[in-house]
């Protein structure tokens, strides 16, 4: 193991110096070159309360991201396979794959369209968000998600935006099935002033479970976005979830979404968000009554030291089942500038899950050292 890192620096150190001989270009796209290796403690490997397994686990990445930018449009892009080993428990061994991309087009000086995808196949989730609300017993799964929007400024003061959504979701997993997400929506926006704009939104959101039930929310909400500076704004948005599932469910509720933001200074940023909804999760066909709230602060502490802190809490209620959830994650990250292209982390983060059915809760504890670069 030892061997292994001490090859992995080498590696990275003979990448950065020779970094202007990997950057290059594919037509009118910059791309770069992708790289990380993590030492990782994990207590609870299999997000269980049962046969707890302890473990650590050598995880490196390759990738490529790139940019390609014009007039009227910008493409943007991250792609990276991730090999983990695990010291004892080598059966969990596995590669994962990721993809994002963005595509933003200008129709006219008032009109754009922005294109986004996100392909995952792996076998833990990525965020605390992923993990709230689910069966988590760590199992081999595949998520696409893919965004359009479409906006267009009627005058200064009044725009529309048009937004559709997709997911596709295929657990390798017995007791769960594949889903399908189709969410579409149309957003209003009037500036009374130039830091006051009221919102009006209508949406309807439907998931299909393969051969099953599909379960539909529509929704309507109003609200209230207030600029306090370039920097700092405040929204908030209330409304009606009317939900209902092919098989009879039913379930109506108030919406409501809030979000603060703030670039405090140049150096530290801060956000925190709340969503209360009546909606459903690809883990369950159930209808899933849930509210959560996320905060995140960004850092700069010195020169090359930056800190990044999150938390998470929700809670939800699955309708039919009667099974309740309640999640609580939080982690802080630590990164220093070893070179320009070359940053070393430590991180930590916990998660816990209680619930009225004893499978789902468990403890978990993540402690990480590692090195990413871009060449």
């Amino acid at each position: 193991m030892k061997k292994l890192i001490s090859a992995t620096i080498l590696v990275f150190l003979v990448l950065s110096f020779a970094k202007n001989a990997f950057a290059y270009r594919i037509g009118d796209v910059d791309v770069n070159l992708l790289a990380s290796a993590q030492e990782i403690y994990d207590d609870n490997i299999l997000y269980s309360n049962i046969n707890v397994k302890k473990d650590y686990s050598t995880n490196f990445a390759v990738g490529i991201s790139g940019t390609a930018e014009g007039k009227t449009r910008m493409l943007t892009f991250k792609s990276d396979v991730k090999f983990q080993r695990y010291a004892r428990f080598t059966k969990f061994d596995n590669v994962a794959e990721d993809l994002h991309a963005s595509l933003s087009q200008d129709l006219s000086s008032r009109s754009g369209l922005n294109f986004t995808e996100d392909f995952t196949h792996a076998e833990e989730p990525h965020s605390f968000e992923d993990q709230f609300g689910g069966t988590q017993i760590r199992y081999d799964y595949y998520i696409n998600n893919f965004g359009a929007n479409f906006t267009h400024e009627f005058t200064k003061q009044f725009s529309i935006l048009g937004k559709y959504y997709n997911q596709f979701y295929s657990p390798n997993r017995e007791d769960l099935i594949n889903s399908f997400l189709n969410d579409a929506a149309i957003e209003a926006d009037y500036a009374i002033t130039s830091k006051s704009i009221l919102l009006a939104t209508t949406e309807y959101l439907n998931r299909k479970f393969e051969n099953s039930i599909d379960i539909g929310t529509t929704r309507y909400a109003g609200g209230l976005r207030q600029y306090f500076s370039p920097q700092f704004y405040v929204e908030g948005r209330i409304g009606q979830d009317f939900a209902e599932s092919s098989d009879k469910q039913k379930h109506n509720s108030m919406y409501y979404q809030g979000t603060v933001s703030d670039d405090i200074d140049v150096k530290t940023n801060f956000s925190v968000a709340y969503l209360k909804q009546d909606n459903s999760t690809f883990y369950m066909q159930e209808i899933f009554k849930s509210q959560r709230v996320s905060v995140s602060l960004k850092r700069n502490l010195l020169k090359r030291l930056n800190i990044f802190l999150s938390g998470f809490y929700g809670t939800g209620d699955y309708t039919r089942s009667d099974i309740t959830t309640k999640f609580i994650g939080g982690a802080v990250n630590f990164s220093y500038d070893i070179l320009p292209n070359i940053q070393a982390n430590i991180a930590y983060s916990y998660s816990k899950t209680n619930s009225n059915l004893s499978s789902w809760e468990y403890n978990k504890n993540l402690i990480s050292l590692g090195l990413n670069g871009e060449f």
